[in-house]
């Protein structure tokens, strides 16, 4: 039986600590208990992301090591290499410490240093720490801190856990003299756990693993997460038919029990119309982990598309983090920690220039081209869904009017045919009709569909000849982050509708 692959869905720690510390002992200790309550209230594999200054962060490194050599540590360093680890910071025996755990990182990011000539050396210094501290709270699900309490300077720990406060993230921190753990926001560990799960289970990241065998692994799981959306999609969308059509058939019974007044149908409308609203009111609560399971089976489907279309880019960590999805961050983390970690991207064996045009080649047609005939497609079915509803409203509609007006004969005329009760229950009842039908337009969202796919449709025709024109790395990134920007952020507003 084939292995069914899965992919690790992590929960990334964010570290901040002060550089001068005392007790590394205890620091250490409470630091590993920390991340064992960590990763039992997530249910999550862990990964790291910190700096790499002396004390605290060196302290967490080597305890995050010491825990498991799997668990992926990314580092963010304010400048390069080179000027970080400078003789003013670092001892030698400060660098021989944390400069060997830089080689086992899952992936090193050294900031570009952005010097303002109105700035001293000092104050461009502050804002680049300033920055990195920020990097770290915006990477991270929950920050963890070794901390004395107090607001420190900007870019410090203090800081680092105000900012992280006010992101409204889950905050761990140790007190640096007593080593005692403090959690604020418990809440939100658990979640974003429950988004996690949604995913994957745990495997352990290999550093044996080929790039191409990465890829492989990401592809299998979005075609499984596109088959769940696939499956989930079409029992929603009945599901949300039904309910409209539970709500106005409850309103036609009621109508004709004052229509045929007597007892016997009037007391059997009563107990249908009891059971249909009934049915109305308990219904969601037997789609609403289907509806869910759509979304997030869609969402998760949509990142790994967008992460395998630009799998081969060089510049691919500008292009896929150029927007985050609310709530699917941690997801988006992984799978391009899945895709960096450890092994360098594709290309070898080919000439730049080769390299260049397969990745040319290889986008245009499967993201543009794949994405074109997604939205031309489904535009032309939201137009004809939207065309047969509204014309069957208005046809509804103007069989009311008719209706009406051989009631309002009948009764001028002082004749009542046989079928004259029929008649009131139908003119009563057409409106209702089309107004279920209208109804259903809003929900299914045919309307701004089919105007938003044909939209879509005429972006990407002018961005797929934006993109073949280009011929440099730089200029393929920036089309294709215009690119990846529209059609998550599509995703995203789909989300929006869809979630209501």
């Amino acid at each position: 039986m084939p292995q069914e692959h899965k992919v690790n869905v992590w929960f990334f720690v964010g570290f901040s600590g002060h550089r001068n510390i005392q007790n590394e002992p205890l620091l250490r200790s409470s630091i590993a208990e920390a991340l064992k309550q960590i990763a039992a209230a997530t249910h999550s594999p862990i990964a790291a992301v910190s700096s790499a200054a002396k004390g605290a962060d060196t302290l967490f490194v080597e305890t995050v090591f010491a825990q498991s050599p799997a668990i992926p540590w990314i580092a963010l360093l304010p400048f390069s290499r080179e000027r970080f680890f400078n003789p003013d910071d670092f001892t030698d025996a400060d660098r021989d410490r944390i400069q060997p755990r830089l080689e086992q990182a899952a992936r090193v990011i050294e900031a570009a240093t952005e010097t303002s000539e109105e700035n001293t050396d000092k104050e461009n210094r502050t804002q680049a720490f300033v920055s990195c501290t920020l990097r770290t709270v915006d990477e991270c699900d929950v920050l963890l801190a070794i901390w004395d309490g107090t607001p420190g300077r900007p870019g410090g720990t203090g800081d680092a856990v105000s900012y992280a406060k006010e992101q409204g993230k889950p905050v761990v921190w140790i007190h640096s003299q007593t080593g005692e753990i403090k959690t604020e926001n418990p809440e939100r560990l658990a979640r974003v756990s429950d988004t996690l799960a949604v995913f994957a289970a745990p495997v352990e990241l290999s550093r044996g693993q080929t790039v191409e065998e990465r890829k492989a692994i990401i592809t299998e799981l979005r075609e499984k997460l596109s088959k769940q959306a696939s499956l989930n999609q079409p029992r929603f969308q009945s599901g949300t038919l039904i309910l409209i059509g539970l709500h106005q058939f409850s309103i036609a019974v009621a109508i004709s029990s004052l229509l045929w007044g007597n007892h016997t149908w009037g007391f059997a409308a009563l107990l249908i119309e009891f059971f249909a609203l009934s049915a109305a009111l308990l219904f969601p609560l037997f789609f609403q982990r289907t509806h869910e399971a759509w979304i997030n089976n869609r969402l998760g489907s949509e990142l790994c598309r967008s992460m395998l279309a630009v799998w081969e880019f060089k510049g691919a960590d500008v292009i896929f983090p150029a927007i985050r999805l609310p709530i699917f961050e941690n997801f988006q983390h992984s799978i391009f920690l899945w895709r960096v970690a450890y092994s360098p991207v594709s290309g070898q064996g080919q000439t730049p220039e080769e390299h260049l045009q397969r990745v040319k080649q290889d986008y245009s047609e499967k993201r543009i081209e794949d994405q074109l005939k997604y939205f031309r497609r489904n535009s032309t079915k939201a137009e004809r869904k939207e065309k047969i509803f509204r014309r069957t409203a208005r046809t509804c509609t103007a069989l009311a009017i008719l209706g009406v007006c051989l009631f309002l004969y009948f009764n001028i005329s002082g004749g009542h045919p046989a079928f004259y009760g029929v008649l009131k229950l139908v003119t009563l009842s057409l409106p209702l009709v089309s107004a279920t039908f209208l109804s259903a337009i809003g929900a299914i969202d045919a309307g701004r569909r089919a105007a938003r796919y044909k939209a879509m449709s005429e972006f990407l025709e002018r961005a797929k000849s934006h993109f073949w024109r280009q011929t440099t790395w730089q200029e393929l990134r920036e089309v294709a982050i215009e690119i990846e920007k529209t059609l998550l952020l599509e995703v995203w507003e789909w989300n929006s509708v869809a979630r209501y």
